[in-house]
């Protein structure tokens, strides 16, 4: 039987660790050294790092064209383009989307060089042969002639092959408020 020093002596043996010797000395035996950066170290900070800054550049370019709108916004914007006067003076200002249609605001210059800001309306329906349907159209809350949104219905095939121009009208400020006044927030008595 061994005592409970020859135990300890034979635990200190085994760990090889001095008694003698400062704690400091006995840890850095342990410490782990800090190597320098590798070659291979390098081609993956230079890797991520070329991933990293390819997704930002597929993000910018991506999101900074003009939004798109839905298709009815393009089809409603061709009719109205097919019953203007002078469509290529026509700015789209702002859209609504109505619970069966669209709404269209825009301005136009008219045959007497008069800029009219206008209201354009189109109501659609569920069809069997095309999917979708112009069922009435307005100009300024006056209805369109039906013969003209059936014609204009018999060419929605075409709507399918071709693509229809789907850019937004940009975010509108009112130009009467500057936009570095902030109006200020009185808190509740």
């Amino acid at each position: 039987m061994t005592t409970e020093n020859e135990e300890i002596d034979q635990k200190n043996k085994t760990n090889k660790v001095p008694r003698d010797v400062s704690l400091d000395q006995a840890l850095s035996r342990q410490a782990v050294t800090k190597k320098g950066i590798t070659a291979k170290d390098k081609k993956l900070i230079l890797g991520g790092s070329a991933g990293v800054i390819v997704l930002i550049l597929f993000y910018l370019i991506f999101t900074s064209g003009p939004s798109k709108g839905p298709q009815v916004f393009g089809i409603c914007t061709t009719l109205l383009e097919l019953n203007l006067p002078y469509a290529h003076t026509m700015q789209v200002t702002d859209w609504e989307n109505l619970s069966t249609g669209i709404r269209i605001y825009f301005n136009s210059i008219d045959p007497f060089g008069q800029k009219r800001d206008e209201i354009f309306e189109c109501s659609f329906a569920p069809d069997k042969k095309n999917g979708i349907k112009i069922t009435g159209a307005s100009r300024n809350r006056k209805p369109i002639d039906a013969k003209k949104v059936e014609a204009f219905n018999e060419s929605f095939p075409v709507f399918k092959n071709t693509e229809l121009n789907l850019v937004m009208p940009p975010d509108w400020k009112n130009p009467l408020i500057p936009e570095d006044v902030v109006p200020e927030v009185k808190p509740l008595p």
